[in-house]
């Protein structure tokens, strides 16, 4: 079967990687792994050895005949035709409890399934994806880092992450044009942010790194109609200096900064009215 290049498929076939993979979550009898993308099968073949329940994502309809062939006698999986950006979670594996989350992610929607794994939060306490190097390491970079910015503290308010191996062009069939890598997220015991609190907090970053060449204070001042004096001094009791560009705060620090500014915003709301 060839792959497809509308639907962004490579398959694996690096064997060590693919075993690699199945094992990073330690997946056990009786636990419940779903499966982002599982192709001809090749990192499929890995999860199902392991005993666990697996629920396989699967979009293309002859991909889907694929896995039903291979794994006619596998009584531990399940493979659905389904978008993952579509799947309700809740309709598959009932309305509680957690699974692992394990994916070759198509570079090409690799932001939305992130977004999608992160508005299903509470049933994914782990994750191992593989995904296009460049992005893996924007997720899992440090404040202070060229690779830091909006995805980053995106991905790092609810997960941490953490960069476990690369993968190379020639693992795949067809090679991609670039490198890839394997990360592990984490789910953080609480959140950095609350629901409610984070349009405003992607309000901030949308504009830190729209402009991340300029100091922090000059996009605040350009952003928000809040006096230049409130802003310093908003910064001086966060302790953040002024003049710093976006990728050297950390995620902490623009949690902090997104609240104090929504206080100082509704302050200017109501001094206004």
């Amino acid at each position: 079967m060839r792959p497809k290049k509308r639907l962004g498929q490579h398959f694996l076939i690096n064997v060590h990687a693919a075993k690699r993979i199945a094992s990073l979550l330690d997946p056990q009898p009786g636990d419940r792994i779903l499966e982002i993308g599982g192709g001809r099968g090749d990192l499929t073949v890995h999860l199902v050895a392991t005993g666990a329940d697996i629920t396989c994502i699967e979009y293309d309809d002859d991909m889907v005949a694929v896995l039903h062939d291979r794994f006619a006698d596998a009584k531990n999986l399940h493979v659905i035709k389904s978008d993952i950006l579509e799947l309700k979670v809740e309709d598959h594996f009932g309305g509680t409890g957690e699974i692992k989350l394990v994916g070759n992610l198509p570079y090409n929607i690799t932001s939305p399934i992130l977004e999608w794994m992160i508005n299903n939060r509470s049933r994914f306490r782990q994750a191992a994806i593989m995904i296009q190097r460049e992005v893996a390491e924007r997720l899992a970079a440090s404040h202070g880092n060229k690779d830091f910015g909006s995805l980053t503290i995106f991905v790092q308010l609810f997960y941490e992450v953490e960069k476990i191996f690369d993968v190379k062009p020639g693992s795949f069939l067809p090679p991609p044009k670039v490198s890839s890598s394997v990360l592990i997220l984490t789910r953080r015991s609480k959140s950095l942010v609350d629901d409610e609190e984070f349009p405003a907090l992607r309000r901030l970053t949308s504009a830190c790194f729209r402009w991340r060449r300029k100091q922090l204070i000059r996009i605040l001042r350009d952003e928000y109609p809040i006096k230049q004096l409130s802003l310093e001094s908003c910064l001086d009791e966060l302790q953040v200096d002024p003049t710093i560009r976006p990728e050297q705060l950390p995620v902490e620090s623009f949690v902090a900064l997104a609240r104090q500014l929504s206080c100082l915003m509704q302050q200017s709301e109501h001094l206004s009215s």
